[in-house]
C-alpha cells in the first residue's frame, strides 16, 4: 500500500511539471508546422 501511495503522489508531480513544459513546446510545433507548409 505504501509502494502504491508514493506512485499516486509521484504521477501528480510529474503531471504538473509536463503541462509547464508542454505550453512552450506547442508554439514551437506550431511553428515548424507552417514553415512546413510554406515549404511546401
Amino acid at each position: 500500500i505504501n509502494g502504491k501511495g508514493e506512485g499516486e503522489s509521484s504521477t501528480p508531480l510529474n503531471f504538473k511539471t509536463e503541462p509547464v513544459q508542454g505550453e512552450p513546446s506547442p508554439p514551437k510545433l506550431e511553428g515548424k508546422l507552417q514553415t512546413m507548409g510554406n515549404a511546401l
